[in-house]
């Protein structure tokens, strides 16, 4: 039986050396906190605070075992405070959503401003099976703040629902030639079976080499009609 996702409310940090701060961590409602500091790396510049707030969370677990997670997010505005610690530099900011760019700007490392990073305000998104499963983000916002006027590495982060798919991949013989599945009991429907020289056709219930009779199945003592069952 599959099991539910894993859902968690987090961030994971990209880039070593940012003073990530989290409220609300485990809860649809979050706030990141960080302190821009600018080429110098001496004092920050700007302290920055990320808000973000889920809602209406559902999911549906696919028949391959994959697992689709829906939801509505609010919030999403991305807020620069100066702290008044002079620098001409300049920060590119650049924020995706499900492998989908949003939000991309150049902005003074010492300035204040608010803004809108425009995170879709739904979402779906699917996280396939795995034998080794991990925390996939395609539902959080991948931040990066880049220090234009020096080679350091930027701030880098995911930072909102992270989902964890538990269930190992569900194989089934012709899922990947066709998205419906058939019966052999109907019209038209048939099966082969390798006799060791040539495909010799099995008995259906419509047509086939011996018409009307429908496809056996040996019980273990003897061989029996399988019920009519399936679909068109």
């Amino acid at each position: 039986m599959a099991l539910p996702p894993i859902i968690t409310y987090d961030a994971y940090i990209i880039s070593p050396g940012v003073n990530l701060t989290l409220t609300g961590q485990g809860t649809p409602s979050l706030t990141a906190t960080y302190g821009d500091f600018g080429s110098d790396g001496g004092s920050s510049k700007a302290n920055c605070t990320i808000a973000i707030n889920y809602t209406n969370i559902d999911y549906v677990i696919n028949y391959d075992n994959s697992i689709t997670v829906t939801g509505d997010i609010n919030g999403a505005i991305l807020t620069r405070t100066a702290t008044g610690v002079a620098s001409s530099d300049s920060q590119r900011i650049i924020a995706d959503f499900n492998s989908q760019q949003t939000f991309n700007q150049l902005v003074a490392t010492a300035s204040s401003g608010t803004y809108d990073l425009n995170i879709p305000s739904s979402f779906s998104v699917t996280i396939a099976p795995s034998l080794t499963p991990s925390p996939q983000y395609p539902a959080s916002i991948h931040y990066k703040n880049d220090n234009i006027d020096t080679p350091a590495a930027p701030d880098e982060f995911y930072f909102g629902l992270i989902i964890t798919n538990p269930n190992p991949p569900d194989y089934r013989p012709g899922a990947i030639l066709d998205t419906v599945w058939k019966s052999h009991n109907r019209s038209g429907g048939t099966a082969h079976i390798y006799t060791g020289t040539i495909w010799k056709e099995m008995r259906t219930v419509n047509g086939g080499a011996e018409s009307e009779n429908p496809p056996s199945i040996n019980d273990g003592t003897k061989w029996v009609n399988q019920s009519k069952i399936g679909k068109e």
